[in-house]
C-alpha cells in the first residue's frame, strides 16, 4: 500500500513512478531538499544559519550518526558546549545507527512522533523543558533505549510507541504528565529511582520482556490498566502515588508489586502465576480479581517506618467482592473495613499474623438506663453496616465509628452475614487459629440468633445459650449467672430447705415374754419446716455446703425438707452447666491448634 503524501513541503529525493513520494523529509530552509540530501556546501550554508536554541522542523527526514552529529554541534551552547534546541521536530524522522542525543537541551516543545530508530538510542541526562512526545514511534535494531538522569519539565507522551529491545530509565525526573499508554516493550524494561511530580500511565501497554520498575516516587496516580505482562514482573518500591491503578491487568508469569499509595486498586485483575502485593494504603480493592495462582497481600516490612512507607500504614482491604479467595493469602492486613460479601471460597482463605478486624463500640454512649457496653470481638464490617442501618440497637451511636459505612449498595441481612462468619470460622480453624475461630463463631451464632423469629423455639434457645455464656464463649458470663444461682440456692435453703432442726431417731421394738431376741425399728421423724430465725451463721454453713455440692452433681447428705429436696435437685442440674459454659469459654479462648 502506498505511503500518503506528507503533509509538509518534502524533498521528492529518489522519486520514482513506483514511488511518487520520494523522500519525506521537509525541505530546509532557502533549498529545494531536505538537510540529508543538501550537497555539502550548501549543508555547510544552512547549518551556519543555526546556534544554540534554534527551532528545527526536520521532520521526515532520515538521520545518520555524522549528519546528526553535524547539526548537534550547531546548536551548541557557547557557555557549556552542550547541544540546545529551541522549538524541535522530528516527526516521523528515521535514525540510522547510533543515535546520540545525550545531554541536549530541548527548550521548547520536541516532538518525535511516529519517529523511527533504527539502533541504539541515548537520552542520557537531555532535558526537555516543555513538551515532549514520542507517539507512535519505533525503537528497533539491536541496540538499547537509555533515558538514564533525564528531566521531562513538561509532560511526555510514548502513546503506541513499540521498543523492539530493551529500555532503560534510571533516576530520570518527569515534572509533568508522563504516558506510556498503548506502548509495547518487547525487550526487558528497566526503570530505576524514577520522580514522577504528576501521574504516569501505562494503559493498554504491553511488557513482552521482563519489567522492572524500582524504588520510583509518585505524586499523582500511576495506571496499568489493561495492561497485560508477558515476563516476570517487580514493580516497587513505589511511594507517595494518590493512586496505584492495576484494572483489568493481565499478569501471565510472577509478579512483585510493592507500593505506598491512598487507594491501591486490583480490580478485575487476571493473575496466572503466583503474585505478591506488599501494600501500605487505606483502601486495597481486589473486587473481581481472578487468582489462578496463590495472591499474598501484605503491609509493607514492618522494619519500614511509616513516613519511608508514604504516611499510609498497614494495607487497608476494603473489598472482596466477586473473588475467589481459595488462592488469597492475608498477612498482617487491616480488615476493619473489608466487604466479604459475594467472595467465592472464604472458607479456604488464609489469614495469619496480626491481621485487624472491627471491634464493637464499647459502650452504647449516653441515655441508657442502664450501663450497657458491647462484648469486645472481631466483627466483619457487614456486622457494622447491618446493626447501624437494620439491627435491633440501630441508631446507636459507634457503630459507625468503627465500621464505614458504604453509602452505596444493600446492606447485607443477617442470614447472609451468619454464612461469612460460618466460611471464615473454618478458614481460621483449619488454619490452627482457635482463639481467633472462636470470635467468628460467636459472630456466627449473633446472626443466626437475629435471623430467627421469636416465634420459633431455636431463637428462644439461642437467647438463653447467648445470655448465659455468650454461646460457650464468655466465661465471666457463666460464672456470674453461677454466682447468682448459687446465692439464690443459698437464700433459699436458708429460707425454706433447711429443717428447723436435725429430726430425731427413734427406736421401736417389741420385748418377748421370758426373754429371746428383740427387734428394734429406727425411725426418723420427718424435717420440719422452719420457723424460727432462719438466717443465721450456722443455717448459712448448712445452705453452702449443700449448693457446692450441688455444683459438682454431689449430695451433701444434709437433711432437707421437702422444698430443700427440689430446690437440690434444680440446683444439681443447672449449677454444674453453668460451671460446664464457664470451662468451655475458657478452654476456647485458651485453646490452640497443634
Amino acid at each position: 500500500m502506498e505511503a500518503a503524501m506528507p503533509e509538509w513541503d518534502h524533498c521528492a529525493a529518489g522519486a520514482t513512478q513506483a514511488d511518487a513520494t520520494g523522500c519525506r523529509g521537509r525541505k530546509a530552509e532557502r533549498y529545494s531538499r531536505c538537510v540529508a540530501h543538501l550537497e555539502q556546501p550548501e549543508l555547510a550554508d544552512f547549518l551556519a544559519t543555526l546556534s544554540a536554541a534554534a527551532d528545527v522542523d526536520f521532520r521526515g527526514v532520515t538521520f545518520d550518526e555524522p549528519l546528526l552529529g553535524r547539526i548537534l554541534d550547531a546548536v551548541k551552547a557557547p557557555t557549556d558546549g552542550k547541544p540546545v534546541f529551541g522549538t524541535a521536530d522530528f516527526t516521523e524522522a528515521q535514525f540510522t545507527g547510533f543515535t546520540p542525543l545525550r545531554g541536549v537541551e530541548f527548550r521548547s516543545e520536541a516532538t518525535f512522533d511516529g519517529a523511527r530508530f533504527d539502533g541504539s538510542v541515548d537520552f542520557s541526562r537531555s532535558v526537555f523543558r516543555a513538551g515532549a512526545s514520542f507517539a507512535h514511534s519505533v525503537f528497533e535494531g539491536e541496540g538499547s533505549v537509555v533515558f538514564h538522569e533525564a528531566t521531562f519539565e513538561g509532560g511526555v507522551q510514548f502513546w503506541d510507541a513499540e521498543f523492539s529491545h530493551g529500555i532503560g530509565i534510571v533516576g530520570a525526573r518527569f515534572d509533568g504528565y508522563a504516558q506510556f499508554s498503548g506502548a509495547r516493550f518487547r525487550g526487558e524494561t528497566y526503570f530505576q529511582g524514577l520522580s514522577f511530580a504528576d501521574s504516569v500511565e501505562f494503559e493498554h501497554v504491553t511488557f513482552e520482556g521482563a519489567m522492572y520498575l524500582l524504588h520510583s516516587e509518585v505524586s499523582g496516580f500511576m495506571s496499568f490498566a489493561q495492561a497485560t505482562f508477558l515476563e516476570h514482573v517487580v514493580i516497587g518500591p513505589v511511594s507517595g502515588a494518590d493512586h496505584l491503578e492495576m484494572v483489568r491487568a493481565t499478569f501471565r508469569a510472577p509478579s512483585e508489586v510493592t507500593a505506598s499509595a491512598r487507594r491501591i486498586t486490583y480490580t478485575d485483575v487476571r493473575l496466572e502465576e503466583p503474585a505478591v502485593l506488599e501494600a501500605s494504603s487505606p483502601a486495597v480493592e481486589l473486587d473481581g480479581a481472578v487468582l489462578l495462582q496463590p495472591l499474598t497481600v501484605a503491609s509493607r516490612p514492618a522494619v519500614e517506618s511509616r513516613a519511608e512507607a508514604g504516611g499510609f500504614g498497614t494495607a487497608a482491604i476494603v473489598s472482596l467482592a466477586r473473588v475467589d479467595a481459595a488462592m488469597l493469602f492475608l498477612h498482617e492486613v487491616d480488615l476493619r473495613r473489608c466487604s466479604f460479601s459475594r467472595a467465592r471460597h472464604l472458607d479456604q482463605i488464609r489469614i495469619e499474623g496480626e491481621c485487624l478486624f472491627a471491634q464493637p463500640p464499647y459502650a452504647t454512649g449516653r441515655g441508657n438506663v442502664w450501663p450497657f457496653h458491647w462484648t469486645q470481638r472481631k466483627v466483619l464490617a457487614e456486622e457494622g453496616l447491618w446493626r447501624a442501618r437494620r439491627g435491633p440497637r440501630r441508631g446507636r451511636p459507634g457503630w459507625l465509628a468503627s465500621v464505614e459505612a458504604e453509602e452505596s449498595g444493600a446492606t447485607p441481612g443477617a442470614a447472609t452475614i451468619e454464612i461469612l462468619y460460618r466460611n471464615l470460622r473454618k478458614a481460621l480453624e483449619d488454619g490452627k487459629d482457635e482463639p481467633g475461630a472462636a470470635d467468628f463463631y460467636y459472630g456466627e451464632m449473633e446472626m443466626r440468633r437475629h435471623s430467627r423469629g421469636w416465634r420459633t423455639t431455636e431463637r428462644w434457645l439461642l437467647q438463653a445459650y447467648w445470655l448465659l455464656s455468650g454461646y460457650g464463649l464468655r466465661a465471666a458470663r457463666a460464672l456470674g449467672w453461677l454466682s447468682v444461682a448459687m446465692f439464690i440456692t443459698i437464700l433459699l435453703m436458708m429460707g425454706y430447705g433447711l429443717p428447723d432442726a436435725s429430726p430425731a431417731q427413734r427406736a421401736t421394738g417389741t420385748v418377748p415374754a421370758g426373754g429371746g431376741k428383740v427387734t428394734f425399728t429406727i425411725d426418723k421423724d420427718d424435717p420440719k419446716n422452719p420457723t424460727g430465725h432462719r438466717f443465721t451463721g450456722e443455717r448459712l454453713e448448712k445452705a453452702l455446703t449443700v449448693t457446692l455440692n450441688s455444683v459438682v452433681f454431689r449430695s451433701s447428705g444434709q437433711d432437707l425438707t421437702t422444698a430443700g429436696t427440689y430446690i437440690e435437685m434444680a440446683s444439681r442440674f443447672s449449677e454444674p452447666v453453668l460451671l460446664g459454659f464457664a470451662a468451655l469459654a475458657v478452654r476456647g479462648r485458651v485453646k490452640r491448634g497443634s
